[in-house]
Order: structure tokens, then sequence, then C-alpha cells
């Protein structure tokens, strides 16, 4: 029998490390190691992002179509070319698709950047390294940038910290069942083979991945739905693309029925509206912005609605009231806002 001591524990593992794994619990009071796409639709108390000097423009090479309309390639008509800065040579087609290159990069840092930091509900650690003078622009950057507009530095000895923790009380029955807990102190090293044997969990819980699956679905179905007699060819269209089972198909189709005919927004899905489905919002000096739904109205209003999962969180409000302020700055006026949240029921809030 092995003693059950941290030294013996770790030399364990020194011999047998080739052939151990470790998976990470499922459990309700376990810690989720899972990529940031995995974690979208998910929330949890306490959320550790590790790693976000990584850069907005990763390193990959990609291709795009490029329109050959001049000779002696105009008869090829289309090429498949790695984008590149070259791009730019090529005339006014190449450097207005690598300018929509390089803005679709950052539009995508910019959406993983958001669920990264809106999944947790009490606690959010961002571990990064300090801004480099390099031209390389990170996630370092814009939590820098952010910090001086605070009128804070961002150093490795000077963490920034904003808003407070009051903490959870403990119910005094369960009190007297609080040990303390000893401090141990390691003088055996260990060895960072281990980093290769840890093994993060695909799927956290199945009843929570359904729930967040069936939630991307429907908000892909609505996103897709520009008016209400034409929400039943959306269905069997995204029904078929994704090989969806039957017994999920009346769900998915209850809950988008529910959305489109709920009497605060209905009126908005009725035809002759221009309807503006996900289209991105290019900002002046800031992000690009991207509504789910616009309806631009012919009085010269506009009304924005956007689709939630989950429990309200005032960081949907904040959001769509930045939605509303660039219509208003584009002379759309008055701006309506809608917030639905998809659970068990269907919950309209009409944001003044």
């Amino acid at each position: 029998m092995q003693s059950q001591s941290i030294t013996s524990y770790l030399k364990h593992w020194e011999r047998q490390e080739d052939k151990l794994r470790i998976a990470t619990p499922a459990g309700a009071n376990a810690i989720h190691i899972m990529t940031i796409h995995q974690a979208k639709g998910l929330e949890f108390p306490v959320v550790i992002l590790p790693f976000m000097d990584t850069a907005l423009k990763p390193k990959i090479k990609e291709k795009l179509w490029f329109p050959f309309q001049e000779e002696p390639l105009s008869p090829i008509e289309w090429g498949w070319i790695t984008a590149s800065k070259e791009m730019k040579l090529y005339g006014e087609i190449g450097e207005s698709l690598y300018a929509q290159y390089i803005l679709s990069q950052q539009l995508d840092a910019y959406n993983v950047l958001y669920v990264a930091l809106t999944r947790a509900k009490e606690q959010l650690y961002i571990i990064t390294l300090e801004v480099s003078s390099n031209n390389t622009i990170t996630y370092s950057h814009l939590f820098s940038y952010f910090a001086k507009q605070q009128g804070k530095k961002l150093e490795a000895l000077a963490p920034y910290e904003c808003g407070t923790f009051e903490g959870k009380k403990i119910d005094k029955a369960k009190q007297n069942l609080v040990t303390e807990v000893k401090k141990i102190e390691l003088n055996q090293g260990v060895s960072t083979l281990w980093e290769k044997r840890l093994v993060a969990i695909s799927i956290p819980d199945i009843k929570i991945r359904e729930a967040q699956n069936k939630g991307l679905l429907i908000h892909e179905v609505l996103s897709k739905v520009v008016y209400a007699d034409s929400y039943k060819k959306v269905l069997d269209d995204v029904f078929k693309s994704k090989k969806i089972k039957n017994d999920n198909q009346d769900f998915i189709i209850n809950k988008v029925k529910d959305v489109i005919e709920h009497p605060m927004i209905s009126k908005y899905f009725e035809r002759n509206q221009h309807v503006l489905s996900e289209q991105d919002v290019l900002v002046p000096n800031g992000v690009t912005l991207r509504p789910d739904r616009v309806n631009l109205l012919k009085d010269g209003g506009a009304v924005i609605i956007d689709y939630k999962t989950g429990d309200p969180k005032e960081a949907d409000g904040f959001q769509i009231d930045k939605y509303a302020q660039i219509y208003i700055s584009l002379n759309y006026f008055p701006v309506e806002k809608f917030l639905v949240y998809i659970g068990d029921k269907i919950n309209v809030y009409h944001r003044k």
C-alpha cells in the first residue's frame, strides 16, 4: 500500500507519468477547463482567463477568392490566393479585399473576447503579460488601454482591480463543518510533463451542453427569420443542414414561434419593414458591433432586438445601449430597445 503523503504521491506520479491521464471532472463543485468557444452560453461563479496576451491577428495563412478583371487573367475570372499585405499591390480590389480580411479577423477576435468576459457571474481574473514594444497587437494592449483610461497603469507588480466582491454568507448550520486548512510546504520538485497529462473534457455536462446547443440553434434560426411568415422555411432548412433529431425539433419550433409571436415585438416581424439581421456596424475609432436584429422604420426611427440566454445581466443592458447610441448618431430617432431572454419562458424587456 502506498503511504498517503504528498511526497509519496509525487514520486508515484513521476514513475507512472507516461501512463497516467487526468480528466477534469464535470461535478458542480469542480474546476472546468475548456476553450472560450466551449464556454459560450454558459456561466460560472468564477472565471480565470489565462494567456490573454494572444495576438488579435492569428498567424494563420488563409485563402481568399480574388476576381481577375484585367488581361491576361480575366478569362480565368477567379483565383484562390493567400491573404497577405501583398494584396495591397493588386490594385483597388486587392486593397479592399485585404482591408475586409483584416476587419473580419478583428471582429472575430472582439467577439471571442466578449464571450470570454461575460462568462463570470461573480469574479473574473485575467492573466496576461505586460504590453511589449513590438508591432503585434494583442489582447494585452486592449486591457492596458482600458486601465490607462481609468487613470491606472497595468504592470506585473501592479495588477488592475475593479469592483468589489462581498462573498457569500455561510449558513450557520454549515459553518461548524468548516475546518481549518493547514498550509503544505512542498520541497519535492514536480516534472513539467504534467502539462501533457492534463486533458480538458470537451463536453462539461451532457444536459448543459444540450441546453447550450439548443440555445445556439434558436439564435441561429432567429437570425435568419426576417419576417414571421418565413420562419417555417427557415426551420426546415436549419433542421436539414444540422440534422436535428425530431425530439428536439418541436422544442426549437415552439421557442422560435413564442419569440416572433410575443405581443411586445410581434409587429416587428411583419412584412414591409427594412430589417438588418446580424449586420456589422462600423464604428469610427472603435470596435465593430453586431446587433442581432435592427428594424429601420419609415418614420426615421429604429428598433433594436437582441436575443439572450440565461439570466438577465447588467452587461446586456449596457451592450444594447451602445447599439442604440450608434444608431442615434446615424440620425435614427427614436430608437426602441428590446432584450429577449430565451429560457423556460420567453421574457422580453423594453429597455428605456
